[in-house]
């Protein structure tokens, strides 16, 4: 029992990983678990990542930012960002870097944390794909960093249920067309590039558009895609996006 104990109080101890902390911080009186701005915004900004992605975490550090700062803050755009955990040996859940770092993602967003922890995941990218850096020591590491309770984190990590969240997720949107990374929508429809004039084009013309209307809180993928709570999102039209033609492309399947 005793050495039972030693190592279980091992497990939970305070990790001491190197982390670099993320250079603009998403306003964390604006988030609301996967969500990021108001719910009644005019306009609601999809994002699919996976957070192996150089080009996600690119999109994460150098776009995304701009965007807070110019539509998110003033109201007029809400940011939804949805798991795409694609690239990683899907055979192998425990040992899939893309699935575990949505999983541990997805935990924090239990205890309030999602949009600080997965600025962390970005700001921590691995120089390669599956190289092991989201190992779960750095993912320990990122949860004690922000104070985050690791009976209940590690509890959800080892939740089978939870990593079949995320793999249901990903399969969902592979099923819509959504296969490359990042994928970025504005009022369900899918954006050519995801780069910042693209972007804010997009959702400058959505802003101008008499029709818009604002996305219901919560899930605001496209039709048959779940939303961040897990529920079925709302129908756009009754059609699935097309597929993007930037960013990192779903693997072939085998």
């Amino acid at each position: 029992m005793v050495v039972l104990a030693a190592v279980i109080l091992a497990n939970r101890a305070p990790s001491s990983v190197s982390l670099v902390a993320p250079a603009e911080p998403a306003p964390a009186d604006l988030a609301s678990g996967r969500a990021l701005g108001q719910a009644n915004a005019k306009v609601t900004l999809d994002v699919y990542v996976d957070f192996q992605c150089p080009n996600c975490a690119a999109y994460a550090r150098e776009v995304e930012p701009r965007l807070v700062n110019q539509y998110v803050r003033t109201g007029e755009v809400r940011m939804v960002i949805h798991d795409l955990a694609f690239l990683g040996p899907t055979s192998n859940p425990s040992g899939d870097e893309s699935v575990q770092a949505a999983l541990a993602a997805n935990c924090a967003e239990d205890q309030g944390k999602f949009w600080a922890y997965q600025e962390y995941l970005f700001a921590n990218q691995g120089p390669v794909e599956n190289g092991g850096t989201f190992s779960r020591s750095l993912l320990n590491g990122i949860a004690d960093r922000l104070g985050l309770d690791r009976t209940k984190f590690d509890a959800c990590m080892a939740d089978p249920a939870r990593t079949k969240a995320v793999q249901s997720e990903t399969q969902a949107a592979l099923s819509a067309g959504i296969d490359r990374t990042p994928t970025v929508l504005v009022n369900s429809t899918p954006v050519a590039s995801w780069d910042l004039g693209t972007i804010s084009k997009a959702i400058d013309d959505a802003l101008a558009a008499p029709s818009a209307s604002p996305a219901p809180s919560g899930s605001a993928a496209p039709s048959g895609i779940p939303g961040p709570s897990g529920s079925p999102a709302p129908s756009a039209g009754g059609t699935s996006p097309a597929p993007i033609a930037s960013g990192i492309p779903a693997p072939a399947a085998p």
